[in-house]
């Protein structure tokens, strides 16, 4: 009789286990995995200036700025809107910007370099927490395949850090599994320092994006409940979460209850501009991913799951049905995946935030796939995590292959800020879909003096500071010498020989306040300015202190939030000195090293596929060539009269007919053959082609190819991307597009519109139809 006593890691008894292997190869993995999607940031200087990166290292620079003063917590930004600065500090969340700013005054000196790290950090813990979470539910080689599944999908490999930019969303996308794998160890172990771990990764996620943080609490609830329902936990121990949770909410006090609270004592407005968005539909999340091309200047963000979220999603179905262990928490997370995306699709379909936890919950289902492994027997067991990162990495080929970008050394001071609004490219601080939070009347008049002050602060050394209170409104019995300015307060020396109103270039806002020599003296509002006025009961002379505080409001969210820190301290103080740590059983889980070692060679080998063909020096560049997504277009060159010419088309949606609740879209090739002087906006309807001249859903005008024409380059092209939902009031016919340009001031006049010419310079008009056309029935 032939016997098979043969025993696998996993049979071993746990002390065994725990003597034998002391490194977790799994983490080590996952680690280098990820290191190579971060590695466009470490071997490109800069960063992309056609992206939201730029506008989060001008917030960082301004609250690196504001640190260096000595200003704990920034809430005003200097530089914004001419000069006259905004409350945006105070609306906005400030983890992202603040931890730019330590890196940048600990490590660094550089805030493009210091965000280049922070991004490379959050790439890497995305696939590192996501390691550590999965292995506190299953088995080492499940957590790698959802580790990787997770960092290698299109949205969080690419999309955010790339396409987007979105440091705010890439550093949530990590706070995510971090926030899951810090409630499990609270739950698997009796260490009280996890409750206090994991309300300061809770209000981490609060200060970084707002929701996310709610959508990652309804995940940490559902992940509670589910733990509930499969294992006994004590009481106490469920009352200690719920308390983590309410104390993460509350640590992050002191930002969001102000930005609550105050939110109506600003105006808030639309940005000049928006950049292409695509909306989250079915055909979108399915959709191969293409290749970047790097002949195009901005890349309009892809929302797919990708090739291999699709085919690790199938295998995933399939593992969950025949997994041992792990069946409950594969449907668990796949559930939880299929109804965000239902959330996604019919609820929140322009909330493309919502695809990092539907990629979270689908790559922990898709890990699934290893399941296979208990099942099929004529394959070696130790080849199935090898396989797997191997299909992982193929399949997500598209994401390796990141944009590239120039090194253009821009300043980030505040001068360069005024200067990207007097552009047109909006506020510099803020994303251009974000809307921007003003105290000024509008329209907003700059003012050349200001402006002047700033401009010399950048070219002259010896003047360091900006002169707020105009020159020209003193007079011989009222006087004022600047002291210093900085960004939150301006110090004057004043000599009044009667009562006087002090004119301040600052807008005004609710925590200004001003002093001569330490006594209160009256702060008001400009009625027609909407700027500072500070008013002096008395002949004086002395020093004149305005500076931005803290309003009732904000002291006592900060109670609150001290109230909340000085708990989590004595907690944790508790915890070190009563010294209990068990460790979980869970945690023990890990590769062997045999297995470790061939994935260490495959991990080898695609380190060297990387550097011989995906490397920006690399010698065999597998980069499709430049131009190519232009292939499939419709060629239908037009020029016009200021240098905007017209290449082709594609219909996205290419159907034979259309009816009403369906999405026509598409996209449109342009250039331009010169630098523009002006940011151009388009307008486009359909029109029946058998009733001309009426216009039928007629869109806003916007700008061209969602950015500011005047930073189009000559080099590349960019991609306009036109949606129109079909509705009832089109009557069956056959219509086409019509596309107008226009040189808008404050209104898009019809004289103002670009005229348009063939290619052999015959004139064609003030409008151009595209070749197709679109039956609606």
């Amino acid at each position: 009789m032939n016997n098979d006593y043969s025993l696998t890691e996993y049979d071993l008894p746990t002390w065994m286990r725990q003597a034998r292997q002391v490194t977790d190869w799994g983490v080590v993995i996952v680690f280098f995995f990820s290191l190579m999607l971060a590695m466009p940031f470490i071997l490109q200087g800069d960063i992309p200036h056609t992206t939201d990166l730029e506008n989060h290292v001008y917030m960082a620079r301004s609250y690196a700025d504001a640190l260096r003063e000595g200003r704990t917590y920034p809430r005003w930004i200097e530089g914004a809107l001419s000069g006259y600065g905004a409350p945006i500090g105070n609306y906005y969340p400030p983890a992202t910007p603040y931890l730019t700013a330590l890196v940048e005054l600990f490590f660094t000196n550089d805030t493009v370099l210091a965000l280049r790290l922070v991004a490379i950090s959050a790439i890497l813990l995305c696939g590192v927490m996501t390691y550590l979470f999965a292995l506190r539910l299953m088995r080492a080689e499940y957590a790698v395949l959802a580790g990787l599944l997770y960092v290698y999908s299109p949205f969080i490999g690419l999309t955010v850090p790339y396409v987007l930019g979105d440091l705010p969303l890439l550093i949530a996308s990590a706070l995510l599994p971090m926030s899951l794998w810090s409630m499990g160890r609270v739950i698997a172990c009796k260490n009280p320092l996890d409750r206090v771990f994991l309300a300061l990764i809770c209000a981490m996620v609060w200060l970084t994006h707002l929701e996310m943080a709610i959508l990652t609490y309804i995940l940490l609830i559902a992940f509670l409940g589910m733990n509930l329902l499969i294992r006994r936990i004590a009481g106490w121990r469920v009352l200690a979460i719920i308390i983590a949770l309410v104390a993460g909410l509350g640590l992050s006090a002191f930002f969001w209850f102000p930005a609550w609270s105050e939110q109506d004592l600003v105006t808030w407005i639309r940005a000049p501009y928006s950049r292409l968005m695509p909306m989250m539909t079915l055909q979108n999340i399915i959709a191969s991913i293409i290749p970047v091309d790097l002949n195009q200047q901005v890349h309009i963000p892809q929302l797919g799951i990708g090739l291999g979220g699709i085919i690790f999603g199938i295998l995933g179905v399939m593992g969950g049905i025949i997994a041992p262990l792990y069946r409950r928490w594969l449907w668990f997370w796949g559930i939880c995946g299929a109804v965000l995306l239902m959330v996604a699709l019919f609820i929140m379909p322009f909330d493309s935030w919502m695809m990092t936890p539907i990629a979270f919950c689908w790559a922990i289902f898709g890990s699934g796939a290893f399941a296979f492994a208990h099942r099929i027997r004529r394959i070696p067991h130790r080849l199935f995590l090898p396989l797997g990162i191997v299909a992982i990495c193929l399949l997500s080929l598209p994401v390796w292959l990141a944009p590239r970008w120039n090194d253009e050394g821009s300043q980030w001071d505040n001068t360069a800020q005024i200067n990207h609004e007097q552009l047109g490219y909006g506020v510099a601080v803020l994303p251009p879909n974000r809307p921007i939070p003003i105290t000024l009347p509008l329209p907003i008049v700059p003012n050349r003096g200001l402006v002047s002050e700033y401009q010399a602060n950048d070219t002259n050394e010896e003047q360091p500071d900006v002169v707020r209170i105009p020159q020209n409104r003193l007079t011989v019995s009222k006087q004022a010498g600047l002291i210093f300015s900085e960004s939150h307060r301006d110090r004057y020396l004043i000599q009044t020989d009667t009562p006087a109103i002090f004119e301040v270039l600052r807008a005004y806002a609710d925590g200004w306040m001003a002093d001569v020599d330490g006594i209160p003296v009256s702060l008001t509002r400009n009625p027609a300015s909407g700027l500072i006025q500070v008013g002096v009961g008395r002949a004086t002379d002395g020093v004149l202190t305005i500076s931005y505080e803290a309003t009732p409001t904000r002291q006592s969210a900060w109670g609150v939030s001290a109230i909340i820190a000085i708990f989590l301290v004595m907690s944790a103080l508790s915890g070190v000195f009563r010294r209990r740590r068990i460790a979980s059983l869970l945690e023990l889980n890990l590769l062997s090293v045999q297995s470790a070692r061939l994935v260490g060679i495959i991990g080898a080998g695609f380190w060297l596929f990387f550097v011989l063909f995906i490397a920006p020096q690399a010698p065999y560049s597998i980069y499709p060539p430049a131009g190519h997504q232009l292939t499939t277009f419709v060629a239908q060159n037009h020029k016009t009269d200021v240098g905007l010419e017209m290449l082709g088309y594609q219909v996205k949606t290419n159907q034979e007919t259309y009816r009403a609740g369906d999405l026509l879209t598409v996209q449109v090739a342009w250039r331009t053959a010169r630098q523009l002087t002006d940011n151009y906006q388009v307008l486009f309807f359909l029109e029946d082609v058998n009733a001309t001249g009426l216009r039928w859903l007629q869109s806003e005008p916007r700008y061209l190819a969602g950015y500011p024409t005047r930073r189009w380059s000559q080099q590349k092209y960019m991609l306009d991307e036109y949606t129109i939902p079909i509705t009832h009031v089109l009557a069956t016919g056959e219509y086409r597009l019509i596309i107008e340009i226009y040189r808008c001031q404050e209104t898009c006049l019809r004289e103002n519109r670009v005229n348009f010419f063939t290619t052999t310079g015959e004139f064609i008009g003030s409008q151009v139809a595209l070749l197709s056309r679109f039956k609606v029935q």
